[in-house]
């Protein structure tokens, strides 16, 4: 993946992140692709992390997949193939590392 392309996917999920849980404080949105850990089927991924403030109770199960399917479309529509893979950290329980800053 192609830096101008990373940046393409990271301010397509930002949006749709901020769209999608717009009543959830979001602190950070990091983007970054994630080849290996998921390759078990030659498949391309892109790790979302969606640093929030506010509690987990805040995320349903219902809400995050509507998030996912959101997500996928609207990158798949603005040619990103990557499939998100979604998580989300509490600030409180976040431990910022230098590559994400």
């Amino acid at each position: 993946m192609t830096p101008e392309k990373l940046e393409h996917a990271r301010r397509i999920v930002e949006a749709v992140v901020r769209e999608q849980m717009s009543d959830i404080d979001f602190f950070k949105i990091l983007v970054k692709p994630d080849l290996e850990k998921y390759d078990d089927e030659d498949l391309d991924y892109l790790e979302v992390r969606a640093i929030y403030e506010g509690e987990w109770d805040q995320l349903s199960s219902e809400r995050i997949l509507d998030l996912l399917v959101a997500l996928r479309r609207r990158l798949y529509d603005d040619g990103v193939t990557e499939f998100p893979v979604l998580y989300f950290t509490m600030k409180s329980d976040w431990d910022e590392h230098p590559e994400a800053a």
